[in-house]
């Protein structure tokens, strides 16, 4: 399951066409309200969330907030805390995902989930 806002949900449904794989998409874009996620989460999830660094175009003032909530709220959950490389994405208002420094950093998340997935497939 896929929690983003519109616009990079629509950039994840791209490249999900590209590689196929069975999912949901939700849209989520009130980092504020972060633990509405808790309601869909089981004990046997593995949450990857996708941070950004203060000041770089994806910062969101509440991403600060999440390792605390992940600690207090989601102890008994997997997760991996992921920050892409976001070199060359110069700051303003807008996201813009066609940017190719943006699709990059997108198609390298995409790149560890075939990883992730391979070592789950292994038997």
């Amino acid at each position: 399951v896929f929690y983003a806002d519109a616009q990079t949900l629509a950039t994840i449904r791209d490249i999900q066409s590209m590689h196929p794989i069975p999912c949901d998409f939700v849209t989520f874009d009130d980092w504020s309200d972060f633990l509405i996620v808790a309601r869909d989460i089981r004990p046997d999830d593995n949450m990857i969330i996708v941070m950004s660094r203060k000041d770089r175009i994806s910062y969101n003032p509440n991403m600060p907030r999440i390792p605390e909530y992940l600690d207090k709220y989601f102890r008994d959950t997997g997760f991996i805390i992921v920050f892409p490389a976001q070199s060359g994405i110069n700051h303003n208002d807008t996201i813009d995902l066609t940017n190719p420094a943006a699709m990059e950093s997108l198609l390298t998340l995409d790149d560890i989930g075939k990883t992730v997935a391979r070592l789950f497939k292994r038997k």
